[in-house]
């Protein structure tokens, strides 16, 4: 049964008490409370059908923290250490009589450590977190005091042990000081008011130093997890893209395999170098050829149209006029000539006959931004060529293979 379904709660405060209240609103109801030989708190209701006393309450202290004042002054009472003693002393605080903690008995509390001495010398206030605060009977209030100047309120005062907001909902409005022991302090888990509890300079410096250290290692375990994400997305990065290349790769088949009788030709997709080793030469299939030189129009004809502006960024290089090449939209708006002729220059080194005569698109890059010298480039060239035992030969004959003449370029000597 709800008990607000029996008892009418009233709770006051102001500048002269706090105050909670019960009563019972039906009086028809017969309730006594009482305390037993335990100590314990207990409330009976009459049950008149039974001619007997029913507990309604169950007893109270419920656990050894509810009891008043059982870790003694200055002692904090903590269910949550299960292994450990449940009553511990604040900080800057010792055992009264040590031999007694041993026994688990708190009863006479703690005392401030030896030659700590708290006023005027460096000491401040340490935060105790999700706490009840001290029995409040002995402490002061003034509700119109911000949480800020309750500090300095209880710092001019050498008497003041803590002090803590007024407020129980967890604001900064109001003050409550203590001067003197600090009695039934019980802590929670998450719940509960902060408390401030005066502390000498070396205690000061321990706490401060403890949360210093506290918040290095969440900032190194924060960059550490950064790190490793960012280390994470760089190799899934890496994985969809080779995963991709190879998706593309897996496209492009033997030039020669579509089933309109083509045999093989030559050496299908290889060139020889002057060594006699194989060079790989990129092959793709009749379709994207088809697409690529618009249904094989002659202005993509090799050595004309898309492909003739590479001989003719040669024959002008040769005739020392490399910047004629250059679009004449441009309209001379470039700033420096020997930055295009680089690029022009760079350009033919990358389309040199033989493959092993290119450079790599590192050794581009480095071309690109730096002012070496570079080497004078060779003819290029743009054919299908078969074994040959001739060095850097183009002029090995080539066999028609095809079975007709419409799906295959005639070769023609340049």
């Amino acid at each position: 049964m709800d008990s607000y379904f029996i008892f009418k709660i009233s709770y006051v405060e102001n500048d002269d008490e706090v105050t909670i209240t019960d009563s019972i609103k039906d009086p028809s109801i017969f309730s006594r409370l009482v305390v037993n030989e335990s100590g314990t708190l207990e409330r009976y209701t009459w049950q008149e059908s039974e001619r007997r006393w029913a507990r309604f309450w169950s007893p109270v202290p419920t656990d050894q923290c509810d009891s008043y004042a059982h870790c003694g002054a200055s002692g904090n009472c903590n269910l949550y250490n299960l292994s450990e003693f449940e009553c511990s002393c604040l900080q800057g605080f010792e055992p009264k009589i040590e031999r007694q903690w041993y026994l688990r008995d708190a009863s006479r509390g703690c005392k401030r450590k030896q030659g700590e001495n708290i006023c005027g010398n460096g000491d401040g206030f340490n935060k105790v977190t999700n706490v009840k605060v001290p029995d409040t009977s002995i402490a002061r209030v003034n509700k119109s005091l911000q949480l800020r100047e309750c500090h300095d309120l209880c710092l001019k005062n050498c008497s003041c042990t803590a002090f803590a907001s007024a407020n129980i909902s967890g604001g900064e409005n109001g003050c409550l000081t203590w001067h003197g022991d600090l009695v039934d302090i019980r802590q929670f888990s998450n719940k509960g008011q902060d408390l401030y509890l005066r502390v000498p300079a070396v205690e000061l410096a321990k706490y401060t130093r403890n949360s210093r250290g506290f918040r290095g290692k969440r900032l190194a375990t924060t960059v550490i997890v950064s790190i490793l994400a960012m280390l994470l997305i760089i190799f899934l990065s890496c994985w969809l893209l080779k995963k991709k290349r190879k998706g593309t790769e897996g496209l492009r088949k033997p030039l020669y395999s579509f089933s309109t009788g083509l045999t093989s030709y030559g050496n299908r997709g290889e060139e020889r170098d002057g060594s006699g080793t194989s060079a790989e030469v990129s092959i793709f299939d009749l379709s994207t050829i088809v697409s690529a030189t618009e249904d094989f129009s002659l202005a993509n004809k090799l050595g004309e149209g898309g492909f003739g502006a590479v001989y003719k960024v040669w024959d002008l290089w040769k005739e020392d006029r490399a910047l004629d090449i250059v679009d004449s939209s441009l309209d001379n708006s470039y700033e420096e000539a020997n930055k295009v002729l680089r690029c022009i220059h760079v350009g033919l080194l990358c389309v040199q006959e033989y493959a092993p005569h290119r450079p790599t698109m590192s050794e581009v890059i480095f071309m690109l931004c730096n002012e070496t010298t570079l080497p004078y480039p060779k003819q290029p060239a743009f054919v299908f060529k078969k074994a040959s035992n001739t060095p850097y030969s183009s002029s090995a004959s080539v066999e028609n293979r095809s079975v007709n003449d419409m799906s295959i370029t005639v070769v023609e000597a340049r």
